[in-house]
């Protein structure tokens, strides 16, 4: 990876591997019950995703699973591996963690060729 200020969403090498034979994830209906629901209003959804290559940005996780639903924050952990660090993906509701969870069962994720592993996040 090479680190640029300007790096388009192109160039960020990102692949989802889908199985055409499933449906993709469907984003939230926002208009049912005033943003999805209000039990899950203030409740926070963490997701691990391991296999991050080290030039990964907080901004280029946010493009990858944006997709999935809102989310309030992306915190990349530096490991002791050399060549790979893992990240924690908070996202505003439950719901859109467990479609990111769901999903990833039926889907590929990679960064710059390198593919992502995606899990719930250990006590």
């Amino acid at each position: 990876c090479t680190k640029s200020s300007n790096r388009a969403k192109q160039s960020l090498n990102i692949k989802a591997k889908a199985n055409p034979a499933l449906s993709k994830a469907e984003p939230c209906n926002k208009s049912r019950n005033s943003e999805c629901d209000r039990s899950e209003r203030y409740s926070k959804s963490s997701v691990w995703i391991g296999n991050v290559p080290k030039c990964v940005t907080e901004i280029e996780m946010k493009m990858v699973f944006e997709r999935f639903g809102m989310i309030d924050q992306v915190v990349i952990k530096h490991s002791r591996h050399p060549a790979f660090d893992y990240a924690f993906i908070y996202f505003d509701y439950v719901t859109s963690a467990r479609r990111l969870l769901s999903q990833s069962r039926y889907e590929t994720f990679e960064l710059y060729g390198v593919k992502l592993k995606i899990a719930e996040p250990r006590p």
